[in-house]
């Protein structure tokens, strides 16, 4: 699942989506909110497995902290929301 989000993101970024930052509202960066509201909560649930090698673990709470300073630009009417959901990987 995660790898089907992270190829949907790509491919939007390819086809300059995300060109730059005034590109980068939840109007035109629509289709990469949905993205990124699906994939942080997939790593999130993945970072609550306990099955994954400390490596691992760290580069997913790392994707997922990207995934919502993402958000965060594309998204800020809801800027706290996203900030409290990178408070609790933090503490994860």
């Amino acid at each position: 699942m995660a790898n089907s989000l992270r190829e949907w993101l790509k491919v939007v970024k390819d086809n300059g989506t995300l060109g730059n930052a005034i590109d980068r509202d939840e109007s035109k960066g629509a289709k990469c909110k949905w993205a990124y509201l699906g994939l942080h909560p997939v790593l999130s649930t993945l970072l609550e497995s306990k099955i994954l090698a400390e490596g691992e673990a760290v580069d997913l709470r790392e994707e997922a902290g990207e995934c919502l300073t993402e958000l965060i630009q594309i998204d800020p009417n809801r800027r706290e929301r996203y900030q409290n959901f990178a408070a609790e990987i933090i503490l994860a």
